[in-house]
């Protein structure tokens, strides 16, 4: 059932290009039945795929039936490779260099060779066709519109797929710290690439609501500062003389009792919209407030990152008995705010079958504290992070939105 999950997720979001691989992958196995003798699609084909098997038994030193085994096994191998997203490029490549290989040998052999070519012209459409598609989509900066929106009187980023989207759901991106800041961030948001993994070169924390429209549905980023967000370079090295961002004292003009008001007209206003299913990640700062709203059973489904402000075990025990929002935990080796001991907790609490609504936790090696929207991309542990982190939250809202 995961895997069927996993599969219709991938659908809905690169509908062409999942469908595509898929029917390659189909054709692939299908053409395993000649290879065995059996009359399939006819028996023309049958008969092609025995002479084949003749021929490829005395290139190789095997006897015809070994031949058909081997060809039926490797066409299967390659159809599932292509069709499992993991595996699509060794499966690809190694389709790559049997066709090329065998193309070679039946033109020294005399062998027929409108098949190979078939096989050959397939390939190259294949490729050029996943070309076109990862090219398109690279460059549309139209394909999904961001803007900033007053929602309930507060200041929004909106980002809204310009295709067909459920009208009854949302996603309220709660953010870290550094919020809306910048203004080159929405630059970079619209015209940032809408594939499930196009990370950007540099921090962009408007790219991951973009990027969450890829899964159909409309994406609120409310700023929760109220135009006071933290610097986005609060946590660097100051110069001699110039004296450290106070974060401690920012943080306490944006408490609970200011932060979550705010939160509160913008549900309000998109529920006389009409919303009634609400999807919820929070990073670091935002995190608190997502396990909040699913305490009140707010927001249908949860996905924290390198979550902060939270009480541990109190809060896991508390989201235990009182919500009904599967939860996705995101974190990482190196993080002080929420450690490896508190992951562990909430394995034990949540884990093995203990929350029935769905829990799920992904640990990423090599991260610190923030990966998942400002990690350095020069490390590629932190890179791969970063990407995983994002993607295993489009899984979770797929499977559970």
């Amino acid at each position: 059932m995961p895997l069927l999950q996993s599969y219709l997720s991938l659908v809905r979001i690169h509908p062409i290009s999942t469908i595509s691989n898929s029917v390659f992958g189909a054709l692939c196995m299908l053409s395993a039945i000649p290879f065995l003798g059996i009359p399939f699609p006819s028996r023309a084909a049958a008969e092609y795929y025995a002479t084949k098997n003749h021929w490829i038994a005395e290139n190789y030193g095997v006897t015809p039936r070994q031949a058909g085994y081997f060809g039926a096994v490797v066409r299967t191998g390659v159809g599932l490779g292509v069709i499992y997203p993991t595996t699509r490029p060794l499966a690809l490549a190694l389709n790559a260099a049997i066709v090329v290989r065998g193309t070679a040998l039946a033109w020294r052999d005399g062998r027929p060779m409108l098949p190979q070519y078939g096989m050959l012209a397939t390939m190259a459409w294949y490729s050029g066709s996943k070309f076109i598609i990862s090219t398109t989509m690279s460059v549309c900066a139209d394909c999904f519109k961001g803007v900033e929106k007053t929602i309930g009187g507060v200041k929004c980023y909106v980002a809204t797929p310009s295709v067909h989207y459920p009208q009854d759901k949302a996603i309220l991106f709660l953010s870290d710290a550094f919020g809306l800041a910048l203004s080159n961030n929405k630059e970079i948001y619209s015209s940032s690439q809408t594939t499930l993994l196009g990370m950007a070169s540099m921090y962009v924390f408007l790219d991951l609501p973009f990027r969450l429209t890829s899964l159909f549905n409309k994406t609120i980023v409310p700023d929760l500062f109220d135009g006071n967000p933290a610097p986005t370079d609060a946590f660097d090295p100051k110069p001699e003389g110039v004296a450290p961002f106070d974060f401690m004292s920012w943080l306490g003009q944006h408490g609970r009792e200011v932060t979550r008001p705010i939160i509160d007209k913008v549900v309000k206003a998109l529920k006389e919209e009409g919303i009634t299913k609400f999807a919820a990640p929070g990073y670091c700062f935002g995190a608190r407030y997502v396990v909040d709203l699913a305490f009140e059973n707010i927001v249908h489904v949860a996905a924290i990152s390198h979550p902060s402000l939270l009480a541990i075990p109190d809060d896991l025990h508390k989201y235990k008995t009182d919500s009904q929002a599967p939860l996705l935990i995101n974190n990482c080796t190196t993080d002080h705010v929420f450690p490896v001991s508190a992951g562990e907790q909430a394995d034990a609490i949540l884990g093995h079958g203990n929350f029935t609504p769905g829990y799920k936790r992904v640990f990423f090696e090599g991260c610190t504290h923030g990966f998942a929207v400002r990690g350095d991309l020069s490390d590629p542990k932190v890179k791969a992070g970063k990407e995983g982190a994002f993607k295993s939250c489009v899984e979770w809202f797929n499977a559970h939105l």
